[in-house]
């Protein structure tokens, strides 16, 4: 079986640059879902580097419901998590690297 990275973490992707500041409440209203960027992966053959988006949609389980490639390796991928649903940054940063 052959396995290519799609990429090493590159942080959250989406969040407007004065999210940072903030309160929780303002975040619970204004963010509805988080979007990982995972970028720099393996070179493809002819290609650019391999990358790619998930974003966390609620769910009940940890399950990864799509999977697709609308640019050649650049992946984009839908996961259910119960951690969406806390907005929660530090909860969803344990969960980055499970992925």
């Amino acid at each position: 079986m052959q396995v290519a990275l799609l990429g090493r973490w590159s942080g959250w992707v989406g969040y407007p640059k004065d999210s940072v500041n903030w309160s929780r409440e303002e975040k619970l209203v204004k963010l509805p879902c988080y979007e990982m960027l995972y970028d720099g992966g393996e070179q493809c053959w002819n290609g650019p580097s391999r990358s790619v988006k998930v974003k966390m949609i609620f769910g009940v389980e940890n399950r990864l419901v799509s999977a697709e490639e609308p640019p050649r390796c650049t992946y984009k991928m839908k996961l259910e998590t119960p951690a969406a649903c806390h907005h929660d940054p530090s909860k969803l940063m344990e969960m980055h690297t499970e992925l």
